[in-house]
């Protein structure tokens, strides 16, 4: 599935009032204790086998639903594993693909070659993406920490 190629989904305002309750029923299930007689939602298929839906699936569920019920489209799911051609994860960061390539040759963000292309996991440029907007947010605090121990910290120089 190509990043491009996503189909957004989004919910009709007559599915909004089912969309509640089913809100109300997954966030009802995140809350429950952990024990063993602990009851979660259950899917029921249609020749009426029903079976518990697992933790990690009622939260994606949640999201969704959460998603839909405020009017936002959802996108949908990309696997963690997900190969990315270069110009797919440089649409994906937001950044020119010559930058994507400098990241690439300098190894600061790991990929695979099948042939002649290059791709980059999914799961890698969330890497990336954390491990920068982790740098950029402790260079904000440096910042203000030194501004309010100059004593320049709000002052702004066309007073």
């Amino acid at each position: 599935m190509r990043v491009t190629n996503l189909e957004l989904i989004s919910a009709d305002e007559n599915e909004k009032p089912t969309l509640q309750k089913m809100e109300g029923v997954l966030n009802r299930a995140t809350h429950l204790p952990t024990s063993v007689n602990s009851s979660f939602p259950k899917l029921v298929g249609a020749n009426g086998e029903t079976f518990e839906i697992p933790m990690s699936v009622v939260r994606v569920l949640q999201l969704a639903v959460d998603y839909m019920i405020q009017g936002k489209a959802f996108i949908g799911l990309i696997p963690y594993d997900q190969p990315l051609v270069i110009q797919e994860a440089a649409d994906f960061l937001n950044v020119p693909k010559a930058f994507l390539t400098q990241l690439l040759e300098t190894d600061e963000l790991p990929f695979v070659e099948f042939g002649t292309r290059k791709f980059v996991r999914f799961g890698d440029l969330l890497a990336y993406q954390n491990r920068t907007n982790q740098a950029r947010l402790q260079a904000l605090a440096e910042m203000a920490e030194l501004s309010q121990e100059t004593g320049t910290y709000g002052n702004s120089i066309w007073q």
